[in-house]
């Protein structure tokens, strides 16, 4: 068995939470997964170092060590019942192209690095790209500080400190690499949508990333009622204000795809409050999240500006208020 496959096989036993498998960013998972990634590369003779946030550096030496050297890999934490691939395959892909770089008895001209990086689900803290912006020295004191992980309210430089790494060391912007000293980076990836699997094409070439503008903690804010003594025109009905809401976003959303616009629009949680909800009781309150993603720019701003005169509109014919809570974006 190959080091690639080793590693996604014990990963697999190692992190399962059916119906998928979880690693959260520095939590327990992740951590199984940076040990054995290091374990293969250690024997497969690779130099192995970590910066102060935990990022994985796995290198084959080259001949000229003072050329910028090629990085592939990618991240290793997931998203909760998330899938064993994802983000693990471009590190186990990075293994097994240096292992067989060894087998074919190759001198690489330049060093070749296996990277595992960290935090790259935002699920997890409310920040994108946490590991890959760390290395260049783009996370402030601030964000460390005040980035909370959504299951344990700890701060992003607790989790980091509790991990065995030190957050101090990058909170004053300095990097632990430089776009100089790269040559080239790459990253093999699971692609987390049908269109090669419905195309029957076997690989895909990456042509752009979309960005993102997201509101994970959204609200619709109505009133209570009994559902047998309040009349609609008395009602301020906050499920039906987020139903005509969600239906008007897409409504939107199509029109941009009408007119060659790319993006893509998410609600990705859609519930009452379980402590007031009853089956009798008219819901006067919703929370949601909004996560829209384009590769353009001013197309998120464009949907993101008729997005909030939709919550207006709305909000004023039924008689509610949204409020969208903080705003996250990623370029």
């Amino acid at each position: 068995m190959s080091s690639a496959q080793r590693f996604l096989a014990e990963l697999a036993q190692l992190t399962a939470d059916p119906p998928g498998f979880t690693r959260a960013s520095y939590g327990a998972g992740e951590q199984t997964a940076h040990d054995l990634a290091q374990r293969e590369a250690e024997k497969l003779g690779l130099e192995v170092t970590t910066d102060p946030v935990g990022n994985l550096y796995m290198t084959l030496p080259g001949q000229d060590r003072t050329l910028p050297a090629v990085l592939t890999g990618s991240h290793l934490d997931s998203v909760r019942h998330g899938g064993n691939f994802d983000g693990a395959a471009g590190v186990a892909a990075g293994l097994g192209m240096v292992e067989r770089v060894q087998a074919g008895n190759i001198s690489p001209l330049r060093d070749i690095t296996v990277i595992a990086i960290r935090a790259e689900e935002s699920v997890w803290f409310p920040s994108s790209y946490i590991g890959s912006r760390a290395i260049f020295g783009q996370l402030s004191k601030h964000e460390l500080d005040t980035t909370r992980r959504s299951d344990t309210g700890r701060s992003l430089a607790d989790h980091i400190r509790n991990a065995g790494f030190n957050p101090d060391h990058i909170s004053d912007g300095i990097g632990f690499r430089s776009p100089a000293d790269i040559a080239a980076f790459f990253e093999v990836h699971i692609e987390q949508g049908p269109i090669l699997e419905n195309e029957n094409t076997t690989l895909g070439l990456v042509t752009g990333v979309r960005g993102s503008v997201r509101y994970r903690q959204a609200r619709c804010l109505g009133a209570y009622g009994h559902s047998g003594a309040t009349p609609r025109s008395h009602r301020r009905d906050a499920v039906f204000a987020t139903a005509e809401l969600i239906q008007s976003v897409e409504a939107r959303w199509r029109h941009f795809e009408d007119i060659g616009e790319d993006l893509v629009v998410t609600i990705g949680v859609l519930q009452t409050d379980p402590e007031q909800h009853a089956f009798s009781k008219v819901p006067g309150e919703t929370g949601f999240s909004i996560d829209t993603r384009a590769l353009c720019r001013g197309t998120l701003d464009t949907f993101e500006a008729e997005l909030m005169q939709l919550c207006d509109q709305i909000g004023k014919q039924r008689n509610v208020t949204f409020d969208l809570g903080q705003r996250t974006t990623s370029d």
